[in-house]
């Protein structure tokens, strides 16, 4: 198995590289300019965001936990998967994915199982992974280069809309009703959803079913995580949850649905200044915190996995396909 994400910075003096590495991503951001002077941009924007990240680093003791929750993810998938390494690669910082297909040729790998650690696709993500995959693939020789199966979108798979379902009930249970449900997920840059990017459309087919599932018959979805001078999909959560505050709707439930590790996003835009602000005009929150660490999701992980080399195997038609 290969466990795949852009990965966080460890610590605020690899902010600089991992920033700069996003900017440069064409397959993210694709400014006006030409691949190689988005390239020599990559480095001024990224010193211009640098201290904004930094700031926010340190509510989270001046290191990112998200490797650290992806090896735990890994150890219990191991232990579900035996006979199956379970492997690591990050898009902008190490363990690269050059550095997962070392230790896959390593171990002699016919075959890479690829999970990708996010629960809806989009060119941004999954799709700027698999492109760096390939490139990595690329690189390696050819006798011994593994195949790859990529598993689909699992946003809306039944056991995962369980999953969310369940911490969404439990989050409502620590405030007062009356509540308000906000899902919020990462924002994308406009021009990829209005190319066609299925990412908006799966975000909100996922809201629809957890939000059923949960128990509620309305609910709000924000983006949040907007960096770069592009045009990026909202609402902001932030906006949204404003709005409903004005309008008297005081006590908010969180449900993050685009991540499946805590970082900036999780533990700082939401838990501290979202959350803060609501404190602060006398409202109540709560964040559903589904345990992505624990055995529930690896099982989870686990059935992904064994039903993607099922269905391969069948040679059944299927959005899993090497690469």
């Amino acid at each position: 198995m290969l466990l795949v994400n852009h990965g966080a910075a460890p610590d605020t003096a690899a902010i600089p590289a991992f920033l700069t590495n996003i900017f440069a991503d064409r397959d993210i951001i694709r400014l006006p300019v030409g691949g190689a002077r988005q390239a020599r941009l990559a480095s001024l924007l990224a010193r211009g965001r640098t201290p904004k990240v930094e700031a926010l680093y340190r509510f989270m003791g001046g290191g990112s936990p998200l490797l650290t929750y992806m090896q735990a993810q890994a150890r219990r998938l191991g232990a579900l998967l035996p006979g199956m390494p379970v492997l690591i690669g990050l898009r902008y910082h190490e363990p690269s994915f050059g550095t997962a297909l070392e230790e896959a040729l390593r171990l002699g790998l016919g075959r890479l199982v690829v999970l990708p650690q996010y629960p809806q696709y989009s060119a941004t993500t999954v799709g700027s992974c698999e492109a760096e995959l390939a490139r990595a693939l690329d690189r390696c020789p050819a006798t011994g280069r593994p195949e790859t199966v990529v598993i689909p979108p699992f946003g809306a798979q039944g056991g995962h809309v369980a999953f969310i379902a369940d911490a969404v009930r439990r989050a409502a249970a620590r405030i007062p009703p009356p509540h308000s449900l906000v899902f919020t997920a990462h924002s994308v840059p406009m021009r990829f959803v209005e190319d066609g990017d299925p990412y908006r459309d799966e975000v909100e087919a996922q809201a629809g079913l957890v939000a059923r599932a949960a128990g509620f018959d309305s609910y709000e979805i924000g983006y949040q995580s907007r960096s770069g001078p592009v045009r990026w999909l909202g609402p902001e959560t932030r906006d949204v949850v404003v709005r409903l505050m004005g309008e008297g709707q005081r006590n908010i439930v969180l449900a993050p649905l685009s991540f499946v590790q805590d970082h900036l996003e999780t533990l700082v835009e939401l838990d501290v200044l979202i959350g803060s602000e609501i404190l602060a005009a006398g409202g109540a929150v709560a964040r559903a915190r589904p345990a992505y660490c624990g055995q529930e999701f690896a099982e989870i992980s686990a059935g992904l996995v064994r039903g993607a080399l099922d269905m391969e195997a069948n040679r059944t038609p299927t959005r899993v396909r090497p690469m």
